[in-house]
């Protein structure tokens, strides 16, 4: 039988359930080309990856490379997630 990769860890919070559907999103709007990869918005490096200011905005990302990904984060933390917004998705994924 397949084992995931949150088998063996603690339970997922909320937080990380919402990213997790968010990145959903974003991968079938790009499988269904309503979204298109852009190059890095810092450095131009064409092998980008989708950054969420607000969580709350699926669909609204900016294209950052993986090291431009990390500076950003280690410089601002991680995205917002409204509060509103969790208890919306809490409500709707018991």
């Amino acid at each position: 039988m397949r084992r995931f990769r949150f088998e063996d860890k603690r339970p997922r919070s909320w937080e990380d359930r919402l990213k997790d559907s968010v990145r959903g999103i974003v991968s079938m709007a790009i499988h269904r080309g309503n979204l298109t990869r852009q190059p890095c918005e810092a450095c131009g490096d064409p092998k980008a990856e989708a950054h969420h200011d607000d969580y709350s905005k699926p669909l609204a990302v900016r294209w950052l490379c993986r090291a431009d990904h990390d500076a950003w984060h280690e410089a601002k933390g991680p995205g917002l997630i409204p509060a509103d917004t969790l208890r919306e998705f809490k409500r709707r994924n018991p």
